[in-house]
C-alpha cells in the first residue's frame, strides 16, 4: 500500500486508536540478508523436515490468488536509486530491476523439478539432493520471489524498512496528527545483533519503548534487571530450540561432508 494508506492503518488500526492522542510506536525486525539465506538453508535441508510448508510449496509460484505477482508488491518501492530519506543512494542504479527479479525467477524454474529423479519432487526433495551450492540458491529464490506462502522475506524486508520510512514522514507531515501530538516511530532492530548480544539489545528495546511515555520514568538499573533476564532466559532457549540454527553441517543430507556458512555466503555473493 502507498505511504499515505500505511501511516493510516498504523495510526488508526487495531483497538480504538482513534480514541486516543497518543503516537504508535513500531518495532521492525530485520536481519543480514546473506545470513538469513545461508540459516534458512541450514534449517531446511535435513531430515525429518522441521516444517511440513517445505513438502508442498512451490519455491518459484509468484502468484497471489487475487492475480497479483509479489512483483507488484516489493518492486514499486524498490525500483528508485536515491533514497534520500534513508541516506541511500545507489548511483546509476536502482535497488532492484524488474529484470532482476526476472532473473531470480528463471534461475529458481531452472532448478526446480528439472533434474531426473526430481520431476515430481518436493522443495524437501530438492534439498536433500542437490550439492550445497544448487540447494542454497534454490532455496534462496525462494526467499526472494516466493511471496505469498512462506518466502520472501528478504525482498519483503527491504521493502518493508522503505515503506516504514515512508509511513514515519508522512505521519509527521500530516497535521490531522501533529495538532493532536501523534507521532509514528519506527525503530528497525538487528537480529544479527541481538543473537550477538541480546542483553544490550534487549535494553535499547525497552529504552525505545518506553521514552517519551509515562513509563519513561522506569530507573536504568530496572532496565538493565529485566535486560538480563531477558539474556538468560534466551541463552537457554537456545539450548534446546530446534528453530536456531547452529554448527556447520547441514543434517539429514545425503553428502556427508560439512557446508560452512562463510563458504555458502560467498559463493551466493559471487553467483
Amino acid at each position: 500500500c502507498n505511504p499515505e494508506n500505511l501511516s493510516r492503518i498504523l495510526m488508526e488500526g487495531g483497538h480504538n486508536h482513534t480514541s486516543y492522542d497518543r503516537g504508535v510506536k513500531v518495532v521492525h525486525l530485520v536481519r543480514d540478508p546473506f545470513n538469513i539465506a545461508t540459516s534458512n538453508y541450514r534449517y531446511h535441508a535435513r531430515m525429518p523436515t522441521p516444517e511440513p510448508w517445505i513438502r508442498h510449496q512451490d519455491p518459484c509460484d509468484i502468484m497471489y490468488p487475487d492475480g497479483f505477482s509479489f512483483a507488484d508488491m516489493v518492486l514499486p518501492a524498490m525500483s528508485f536509486s536515491h533514497y534520500d530519506y534513508l541516506d541511500v543512494d545507489f548511483g546509476d542504479e536502482p535497488l532492484l530491476r524488474t529484470s532482476e527479479f526476472e532473473d531470480i525467477l528463471s534461475d529458481c524454474r531452472a532448478l526446480y523439478r528439472t533434474q531426473p529423479g526430481l520431476e515430481n519432487g518436493t522443495l524437501l526433495d530438492h534439498l536433500l539432493n542437490y550439492d550445497p551450492p544448487e540447494g542454497i540458491r534454490l532455496m534462496t529464490s525462494e526467499m526472494m520471489i516466493q511471496g505469498y506462502d512462506n518466502g520472501g522475506d528478504i525482498l519483503r524486508m527491504a521493502n518493508n524498512i522503505i515503506k516504514f520510512r515512508q509511513a514515519e514522514l508522512t505521519v509527521a507531515n500530516t497535521e490531522e496528527y501533529t495538532s493532536r501530538g501523534k507521532s509514528l516511530e519506527v525503530y528497525t532492530m538487528s537480529l544479527d545483533d541481538f543473537i550477538l548480544n541480546p542483553e544490550r539489545m534487549a535494553h535499547r528495546f525497552l529504552d525505545f519503548v518506553f521514552e517519551g511515555t509515562s513509563a519513561s520514568h522506569v530507573p536504568t538499573k530496572h532496565r538493565k534487571k529485566a535486560s538480563k533476564r531477558y539474556r538468560s532466559f534466551y541463552e537457554q532457549k537456545k539450548k534446546f530450540s530446534k528453530h536456531i540454527t547452529s554448527g556447520s553441517e547441514v543434517k539429514g543430507s545425503r553428502h556427508s561432508k560439512n557446508v560452512d556458512s562463510g563458504e555458502l555466503e560467498a559463493y551466493l555473493r559471487n553467483f
